[in-house]
């Protein structure tokens, strides 16, 4: 963000960490209440398949209003503090940023449908790190601001792909490969995205008090201060 000045590059880290991490625990939630609503209460109602797609579409519209609300509050406290120059450049890079999303998001989604239902369960692990992968690097080269979080994030995922692909062939005799796939895929991305929320949540809140510990003036001049304040009265 060589457009911006350096205190609006600064809040615009801290605001989009902070977005990002609240999405990955909002989807951390999501997906661990849909599953266990699926295995606990569906099978056991009747009509389940509808109640489940119903609840599950409740789920997803709830987990799209917290993505959208985040972002969207953290874009628009970041350009209240831009002048007209730096919302225009901005604007542009944002749109980049969208547009190199959606191609990522398409791209890694592909792979999903070369594979059955069970094996895609723990392909969709490949599909999600590399989502993050694109995230990483796109807000690395368009504004010069590193999430190592979500690096960390999707690493874990690829490992934990490889790892879990690897190991079908190795699946205690009578397990169904959906149950492993099932049971790997979700575990994982529940821990995995529910650590990195909260690990992004924490350092944007660490990086707003070391920015205002940094900022905030002197213990003896504000001694002073108050000093001169009580004097004037």
């Amino acid at each position: 963000m060589e457009y911006a000045r350096n205190h609006i590059k600064r809040y615009w880290g801290f605001a989009y960490r902070r977005s990002i991490g609240i999405s990955m625990l909002g989807f951390a939630l999501m997906l661990a209440i849909g599953t266990a609503f699926t295995n606990l209460v569906g099978s056991s109602l009747i009509n389940g398949a509808l109640v489940e797609f119903i609840f599950w579409g409740v789920l997803i519209a709830v987990a799209t209003l917290i993505l959208v609300a985040s972002f969207a509050g953290a874009h628009m406290s970041s350009v209240l503090l831009m002048n007209d120059k730096e919302h225009a450049t901005h604007s542009k890079h944002i749109g980049a940023w969208l547009i190199l999303l959606v191609i990522g998001a398409i791209a890694f989604v592909m792979p999903i449908l070369f594979f059955g239902n069970p094996i895609a369960l723990i392909v969709f692990m490949f599909s999600f790190g590399g989502m993050l992968w694109v995230m990483y690097f796109s807000v690395f080269i368009l504004f010069r601001h590193a999430y190592h979080e979500i690096a960390i994030a999707a690493s874990t995922l690829w490992i934990a792909f490889l790892i879990s692909f690897m190991g079908i062939n190795h699946v205690a005799p009578g397990t169904p490969i959906a149950a492993y796939s099932l049971f790997i895929s979700t575990v994982v991305m529940i821990a995995v995205a529910g650590i990195t929320g909260m690990a992004m949540l924490f350092n944007a809140s660490r990086e707003f008090s070391r920015e205002f510990r940094e900022n905030a003036p002197a213990k003896g001049n504000a001694r002073a201060a108050r000093r001169r304040r009580r004097a004037s009265r």
